[in-house]
């Protein structure tokens, strides 16, 4: 197996997943976060531990949405580096032919 192998349409197909699945799944997980809401305002109302598990859960939900931020970065990452040897194999051939 070579050190270094670029399959740039597999790159760009991964990263573009990486970016629809993000934004999917943010929605999904807002809904969820009101969804969990209006269950402790009505539906599952406890005096003491309703207000406790909305704070459980609204901080579970900014974590879910950080995490999800990853995958932009993923994305992100992926397509810079697909550029970046894109634009060095080029420097790299314009070197070589000025020889």
């Amino acid at each position: 197996m070579p050190d270094i192998a670029l399959d740039f349409a597999r790159i760009d197909e991964v990263a573009g997943r990486l970016s629809t699945a993000r934004e999917n799944i943010i929605p999904m997980i807002n809904s969820l976060l009101t969804d969990v809401n209006g269950l402790l305002e009505n539906g599952m109302v406890f005096k003491e531990s309703s207000p406790a598990m909305r704070d459980a859960y609204g901080k579970f939900n900014t974590s879910l949405n950080l995490a999800v931020d990853g995958i932009k970065s993923f994305s992100e990452m992926f397509a810079k580096i697909k550029v970046q040897m894109h634009d060095m194999d080029i420097e790299m051939a314009k070197n070589l032919n000025q020889q």
